[in-house]
Order: C-alpha cells, then sequence, then structure tokens
C-alpha cells in the first residue's frame, strides 16, 4: 500500500512511513477484516408476547378455577339459611332462585374449566407480530387476503387440534366443532380450509416461514391421529378377547 503522505510504498505490517516518519491511517490496515455475517431474523425477532393476551390467558385459567371452588361455597351457605328459615316465607323462594342460578354457575364453570385451561395455555403461548418487522401483505386482510397457492394443502393440525388450533390462529369459527353430529363434517372442513383460513386471519411474515410453522402442527396432528388409531385397535382387541 501506499503512504497517504508521501506516496512511497511501504509494507502492510508497519505503522509509521519510513520516508516521511507520517504515522499513517488505521483504515488503510483494515483491508483483511472479514466482513460480519448477516443477521438472521428469529423467532423473538418476528414475534413478541403481548400482555393483552397473557391476562386473556391467565383469566381464562384462574376464574373458572376459582368459580368451581367459590360455588359451592355460597350453595351450602344459601342451603344453610334456606333449612333454618320459614319454609312459607318468601325468602325462601328467593334462596332456591339464588340456589338454581348457582347450579347453572357450577356447570358452566365445570364446562370453562375443559375449554378454558387448554384455551388459556394457548393464549399464554400466543405472540403477535412485531410492529417493527415487514410481513407479507398478501396475509392479514380476511376475506380480502390474497391465497398463494403454495399454502394451499391437507391440515392435520387443523383437524385434529381444531379449535385449540384455531384459537391459536384467530379462526374462530372453528369452534363450530363443539356442535354434536356437526364435529365430525367439521374436522374435514378444517382440513381442507384450515391453512387458508390461518393465512386470511393473521399475518405472517413469509410463505416459508408460515409453512415451517404448520408443519410442526402437521407432525403432532398426525401423531395423534396415530395414536389414536392405535388406541382404537387396541380396544378392538381387548374386547375380542373377552368375548
Amino acid at each position: 500500500m501506499q503512504c497517504n503522505h508521501c506516496d512511497e510504498e511501504i509494507k502492510s505490517d508497519i505503522s509509521i512511513c519510513p520516508r516521511c516518519n507520517n504515522t499513517l491511517k488505521q483504515h488503510e490496515k483494515t483491508d483483511n477484516i472479514p466482513t460480519p455475517p448477516a443477521t438472521i431474523n428469529t423467532d423473538s425477532d418476528w414475534y413478541i408476547k403481548s400482555k393483552r393476551n397473557k391476562v386473556i390467558g391467565l383469566l381464562w385459567i384462574i376464574v373458572p378455577i376459582i368459580s368451581l371452588f367459590l360455588i359451592p361455597f355460597l350453595w351450602a351457605i344459601i342451603k344453610f339459611f334456606l333449612n333454618s328459615s320459614d319454609t312459607s316465607s318468601v325468602y325462601v323462594i328467593v334462596f332456591r332462585i339464588i340456589t338454581f342460578i348457582l347450579s347453572l354457575l357450577g356447570l358452566v364453570a365445570t364446562v370453562c374449566i375443559l375449554v378454558g385451561i387448554p384455551l388459556g395455555i394457548v393464549y399464554l403461548a400466543k405472540k403477535e407480530l412485531n410492529p417493527n418487522m415487514q410481513y407479507d401483505e398478501r396475509s392479514g386482510k380476511k376475506h380480502d387476503s390474497e391465497i398463494p397457492p403454495e399454502i394451499r394443502g391437507w391440515s392435520w393440525g387443523a383437524m385434529f387440534f381444531s379449535w385449540i388450533w384455531g384459537s391459536y390462529h384467530n379462526v374462530w369459527i372453528s369452534f363450530l366443532s363443539f356442535i354434536p353430529l356437526v364435529n365430525y363434517i367439521w374436522w374435514i372442513v378444517m382440513g381442507v380450509r384450515g391453512r387458508e383460513w390461518a393465512w386470511k386471519n393473521d399475518k405472517w411474515p413469509s410463505v416459508e416461514y408460515f409453512l415451517e410453522k404448520q408443519k410442526k402442527w402437521d407432525r403432532w396432528g398426525l401423531g395423534l391421529f396415530l395414536f389414536s388409531i392405535l388406541v382404537l385397535i387396541l380396544i378392538l382387541i381387548l374386547i375380542g378377547i373377552k368375548r
């Protein structure tokens, strides 16, 4: 290289020019410094956990459990006053109405525990797209979304995890799987249309990212399917042995 003061040809391993005794500029010695690698975006870059989802998740878990313990306690207190009061009193009618309402609330709380705990776990694990990151503008626009042909296909995750998968992907129509008899048909519909609905209802960084995430759901869904078949076969074998 050359000295920046007198243009003397000098070796690259010295810092002072032997001709003019001037110090060489530092940038002239950085030719061999390797270029740092490009930044690779990870899940923590693309997605963040929101406080809103955390609060909703905790409520779905805590409220039904507290209710299930609180309702029998209130029912016992009301039952005590009901037994100790005059049967002709108007209070007896009021207490019976309250007792009936508490019984209904207890039934609702029991159902909410069965549904709410998985739903709460889903919300606690759920993440939202980082607003500072760009996303595929074809996704997350509901009916105005453009469906890339690559994402079409069968979804084992949507079929076998139904409303759990739907809650994670904001596909609330998946809750139709709770309707008796309809659920058998709806599981198939979820398998066929699930990926498209997930693409429409959520913003995704890219098609490749979307497919990678759906593959993970598919592995677990297919595993659940094979496990169910295995359990069914074992039950049939046990029934056949008893006969």
